[in-house]
Protein backbone atom coordinates (compact mmCIF):
# COMPACT_ATOMS: atom_id res chain seq x y z
CA UNK A 1 0.00 0.00 0.00
CA UNK A 2 1.30 3.24 -0.96
CA UNK A 3 2.63 5.29 1.85
CA UNK A 4 0.20 8.60 2.92
CA UNK A 5 1.36 12.11 4.38
CA UNK A 6 -1.21 14.83 6.13
CA UNK A 7 -0.77 18.22 5.22
CA UNK A 8 -2.18 20.42 6.88
CA UNK A 9 -2.61 24.30 6.25
CA UNK A 10 -3.86 27.22 8.54
CA UNK A 11 -5.55 30.55 7.49
CA UNK A 12 -6.87 28.73 4.22
CA UNK A 13 -6.19 31.45 1.69
CA UNK A 14 -5.22 33.98 4.30
CA UNK A 15 -9.04 33.24 6.45
CA UNK A 16 -8.27 33.00 9.93
CA UNK A 17 -10.14 30.20 11.50
CA UNK A 18 -9.61 27.98 8.72
CA UNK A 19 -7.49 24.64 9.11
CA UNK A 20 -7.65 22.31 5.87
CA UNK A 21 -6.41 18.58 6.83
CA UNK A 22 -5.02 17.02 3.35
CA UNK A 23 -4.10 13.20 2.17
CA UNK A 24 -0.96 13.28 -0.25
CA UNK A 25 0.86 10.46 -1.76
CA UNK A 26 5.00 10.36 -1.78
CA UNK A 27 4.64 12.76 -4.63
CA UNK A 28 2.90 15.24 -2.91
CA UNK A 29 -0.52 14.78 -5.04
CA UNK A 30 -3.70 14.56 -3.29
CA UNK A 31 -5.23 10.99 -2.61
CA UNK A 32 -9.05 11.60 -3.92
CA UNK A 33 -11.93 12.15 -2.05
CA UNK A 34 -14.49 14.39 -0.93
CA UNK A 35 -13.92 17.77 0.76
CA UNK A 36 -16.18 17.99 4.01
CA UNK A 37 -16.32 21.40 5.64
CA UNK A 38 -16.64 21.17 9.36
CA UNK A 39 -18.09 24.77 10.49
CA UNK A 40 -18.17 25.37 14.59
CA UNK A 41 -19.26 28.26 16.72
CA UNK A 42 -21.04 30.36 13.52
CA UNK A 43 -22.81 31.55 17.26
CA UNK A 44 -19.82 32.31 19.77
CA UNK A 45 -21.86 30.95 22.81
CA UNK A 46 -22.48 27.39 21.59
CA UNK A 47 -19.83 25.37 23.09
CA UNK A 48 -20.12 22.54 20.63
CA UNK A 49 -18.28 22.91 17.46
CA UNK A 50 -15.20 24.27 19.01
CA UNK A 51 -13.98 20.24 20.97
CA UNK A 52 -15.35 18.77 17.76
CA UNK A 53 -12.53 21.11 15.57
CA UNK A 54 -9.87 20.07 18.26
CA UNK A 55 -10.88 16.71 18.09
CA UNK A 56 -10.45 15.98 14.41
CA UNK A 57 -7.73 18.17 15.27
CA UNK A 58 -5.95 15.10 17.66
CA UNK A 59 -6.87 12.31 15.23
CA UNK A 60 -7.03 13.54 11.97
CA UNK A 61 -3.03 12.60 11.56
CA UNK A 62 -4.29 8.43 12.21
CA UNK A 63 -7.91 7.80 10.31
CA UNK A 64 -7.90 10.89 7.67
CA UNK A 65 -7.45 8.61 4.41
CA UNK A 66 -8.32 9.95 1.46
CA UNK A 67 -9.94 13.96 0.59
CA UNK A 68 -9.74 16.57 2.82
CA UNK A 69 -10.74 18.48 5.65
CA UNK A 70 -12.03 22.11 5.71
CA UNK A 71 -12.57 23.12 9.72
CA UNK A 72 -14.23 26.40 10.12
CA UNK A 73 -14.10 28.45 13.44
CA UNK A 74 -16.44 30.80 11.83
CA UNK A 75 -17.47 33.70 14.61
CA UNK A 76 -13.64 34.03 16.04
CA UNK A 77 -14.62 37.29 18.14
CA UNK A 78 -18.08 36.75 19.56
CA UNK A 79 -16.48 33.20 20.81
CA UNK A 80 -13.59 35.45 22.44
CA UNK A 81 -16.76 37.46 24.10
CA UNK A 82 -18.96 34.46 24.45
CA UNK A 83 -21.82 35.78 22.99
CA UNK A 84 -24.11 35.08 20.27
CA UNK A 85 -23.09 37.33 17.97
CA UNK A 86 -20.83 40.53 18.03
CA UNK A 87 -22.86 43.28 20.48
CA UNK A 88 -22.97 45.23 16.77
CA UNK A 89 -23.62 42.39 14.45
CA UNK A 90 -26.45 39.80 13.84
CA UNK A 91 -26.63 36.19 13.42
CA UNK A 92 -24.64 34.39 11.19
CA UNK A 93 -26.65 31.40 10.46
CA UNK A 94 -28.83 34.13 8.19
CA UNK A 95 -26.41 35.19 5.70
CA UNK A 96 -25.81 32.47 3.74
CA UNK A 97 -28.61 32.39 0.81
CA UNK A 98 -27.24 33.74 -2.36
CA UNK A 99 -29.21 36.90 -2.40
CA UNK A 100 -27.69 37.82 0.60
CA UNK A 101 -24.18 36.57 0.37
CA UNK A 102 -24.17 39.00 -3.29
CA UNK A 103 -25.81 41.68 -0.81
CA UNK A 104 -22.82 41.99 1.48
CA UNK A 105 -20.24 41.25 -0.94
CA UNK A 106 -21.29 44.48 -2.67
CA UNK A 107 -21.64 46.59 0.31
CA UNK A 108 -18.62 48.64 1.45
CA UNK A 109 -16.60 46.81 3.68
CA UNK A 110 -16.69 49.42 6.21
CA UNK A 111 -19.99 49.57 6.44
CA UNK A 112 -20.42 45.97 7.31
CA UNK A 113 -20.72 43.98 10.46
CA UNK A 114 -17.98 41.42 11.57
CA UNK A 115 -20.57 38.66 10.78
CA UNK A 116 -20.78 40.05 7.39
CA UNK A 117 -17.52 40.32 7.24
CA UNK A 118 -16.21 36.82 8.43
CA UNK A 119 -19.51 35.78 5.67
CA UNK A 120 -17.77 37.51 2.63
CA UNK A 121 -14.33 35.41 3.63
CA UNK A 122 -15.93 31.93 4.78
CA UNK A 123 -18.50 31.34 1.92
CA UNK A 124 -15.77 30.99 -1.27
CA UNK A 125 -14.17 28.51 0.74
CA UNK A 126 -17.13 26.49 2.31
CA UNK A 127 -19.01 26.36 -1.36
CA UNK A 128 -15.80 24.68 -2.58
CA UNK A 129 -16.22 21.71 -0.83
CA UNK A 130 -18.61 18.89 -1.77
CA UNK A 131 -20.24 18.65 2.00
CA UNK A 132 -20.57 20.69 4.72
CA UNK A 133 -21.35 20.26 8.67
CA UNK A 134 -22.52 22.78 10.92
CA UNK A 135 -22.72 21.85 14.52
CA UNK A 136 -24.76 23.71 16.65
CA UNK A 137 -26.53 23.97 20.55
CA UNK A 138 -29.95 25.29 21.64
CA UNK A 139 -30.52 27.81 24.26
CA UNK A 140 -33.33 26.19 25.32
CA UNK A 141 -33.99 22.65 26.05
CA UNK A 142 -34.23 20.18 22.78
CA UNK A 143 -33.69 16.71 21.93
CA UNK A 144 -30.70 16.92 18.95
CA UNK A 145 -31.88 16.62 15.86
CA UNK A 146 -30.51 16.99 12.06
CA UNK A 147 -31.78 19.37 9.62
CA UNK A 148 -31.08 18.47 6.00
CA UNK A 149 -32.50 19.30 2.52
CA UNK A 150 -35.38 17.10 1.36
CA UNK A 151 -34.07 14.62 -0.91
CA UNK A 152 -32.66 10.89 -1.74
CA UNK A 153 -29.07 11.29 -0.97
CA UNK A 154 -29.35 13.51 1.75
CA UNK A 155 -31.90 10.99 3.07
CA UNK A 156 -29.92 8.05 3.09
CA UNK A 157 -26.98 9.30 4.94
CA UNK A 158 -28.60 11.01 7.45
CA UNK A 159 -29.71 7.50 8.69
CA UNK A 160 -26.64 6.84 9.01
CA UNK A 161 -25.58 9.10 11.46
CA UNK A 162 -27.33 8.27 15.17
CA UNK A 163 -29.60 10.73 15.14
CA UNK A 164 -32.82 10.11 15.73
CA UNK A 165 -34.85 13.35 15.09
CA UNK A 166 -34.49 14.52 11.09
CA UNK A 167 -35.63 17.51 10.16
CA UNK A 168 -36.48 18.99 6.42
CA UNK A 169 -38.50 21.49 4.83
CA UNK A 170 -36.37 24.96 6.64
CA UNK A 171 -34.97 24.95 3.09
CA UNK A 172 -37.46 23.74 0.78
CA UNK A 173 -40.46 25.63 2.19
CA UNK A 174 -38.43 28.90 2.92
CA UNK A 175 -38.77 28.81 6.58
CA UNK A 176 -35.66 31.16 7.70
CA UNK A 177 -34.52 34.34 5.81
CA UNK A 178 -31.08 34.30 5.01
CA UNK A 179 -30.29 31.15 4.75
CA UNK A 180 -28.51 28.34 6.78
CA UNK A 181 -24.84 27.56 6.74
CA UNK A 182 -25.54 24.17 5.10
CA UNK A 183 -27.15 25.57 2.64
CA UNK A 184 -24.18 28.43 1.31
CA UNK A 185 -24.80 29.78 -1.95
CA UNK A 186 -28.32 28.44 -2.61
CA UNK A 187 -31.40 29.92 -2.86
CA UNK A 188 -34.76 28.27 -1.10
CA UNK A 189 -35.80 25.47 -2.16
CA UNK A 190 -32.76 24.95 -4.93
CA UNK A 191 -31.04 21.70 -5.27
CA UNK A 192 -27.36 21.14 -4.91
CA UNK A 193 -25.10 18.06 -5.57
CA UNK A 194 -23.17 19.44 -2.64
CA UNK A 195 -24.34 17.68 0.37
CA UNK A 196 -25.32 19.78 3.82
CA UNK A 197 -26.39 19.36 7.29
CA UNK A 198 -26.59 20.89 10.32
CA UNK A 199 -26.65 19.37 13.65
CA UNK A 200 -28.37 20.75 16.81
CA UNK A 201 -26.53 18.84 19.37
CA UNK A 202 -28.55 19.70 22.93
CA UNK A 203 -28.72 22.54 24.98
CA UNK A 204 -25.71 24.44 25.77
CA UNK A 205 -24.50 23.58 28.94
CA UNK A 206 -25.72 19.80 28.21
CA UNK A 207 -22.60 17.63 29.10
CA UNK A 208 -23.59 15.26 26.49
CA UNK A 209 -23.14 17.53 23.81
CA UNK A 210 -19.66 17.05 22.78
CA UNK A 211 -19.95 13.14 22.27
CA UNK A 212 -23.10 13.30 20.62
CA UNK A 213 -21.53 16.01 17.94
CA UNK A 214 -18.14 13.84 17.50
CA UNK A 215 -20.40 11.04 16.97
CA UNK A 216 -22.12 12.72 14.00
CA UNK A 217 -19.27 14.27 12.76
CA UNK A 218 -17.28 11.01 12.77
CA UNK A 219 -19.70 9.03 10.80
CA UNK A 220 -20.22 11.39 8.16
CA UNK A 221 -16.46 11.41 8.03
CA UNK A 222 -16.83 7.12 7.79
CA UNK A 223 -19.54 7.71 5.27
CA UNK A 224 -18.03 10.30 2.75
CA UNK A 225 -15.03 7.08 2.54
CA UNK A 226 -12.53 9.96 4.16
CA UNK A 227 -12.50 7.86 7.91
CA UNK A 228 -10.58 4.76 8.48
CA UNK A 229 -11.87 4.34 12.15
CA UNK A 230 -15.41 3.19 11.71
CA UNK A 231 -17.73 4.09 13.95
CA UNK A 232 -20.40 2.25 16.24
CA UNK A 233 -23.43 0.92 14.11
CA UNK A 234 -26.64 2.93 15.08
CA UNK A 235 -29.16 1.15 16.82
CA UNK A 236 -31.35 4.22 17.10
CA UNK A 237 -35.26 4.87 15.61
CA UNK A 238 -35.42 7.17 13.78
CA UNK A 239 -38.46 9.92 12.94
CA UNK A 240 -38.56 12.59 10.27
CA UNK A 241 -40.49 16.04 10.59
CA UNK A 242 -40.63 18.25 7.89
CA UNK A 243 -41.25 22.25 9.37
CA UNK A 244 -44.38 24.09 7.34
CA UNK A 245 -44.64 27.31 9.16
CA UNK A 246 -42.46 29.30 11.51
CA UNK A 247 -43.71 30.89 14.73
CA UNK A 248 -42.21 32.75 17.13
CA UNK A 249 -41.97 31.17 20.88
CA UNK A 250 -42.63 33.61 23.74
CA UNK A 251 -39.88 34.27 26.20
CA UNK A 252 -40.10 32.63 29.37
Amino acid sequence: MARTTLQITDSVDGVLGTRLYQVVDDAGVPVPGKRLAVVGLIHGNEPVGGPVLDQIHREAADHLRAGSILSVRANLLAEAENRRHTQAGGDMNRMWDIDTLVAIAAMDPADRCYEQGRVVQLAPLIIACDAILDLHSTSRPAAPFLLFRDDQAHALIARRLGVSNLVTGLHENAILPGGLCSNTGLDAGENSLRMGFTFEAGQHDDPDNMERAWGVTHRLLHALGLWSAAPEPTTNNVEVYEVVQRFRQSDP
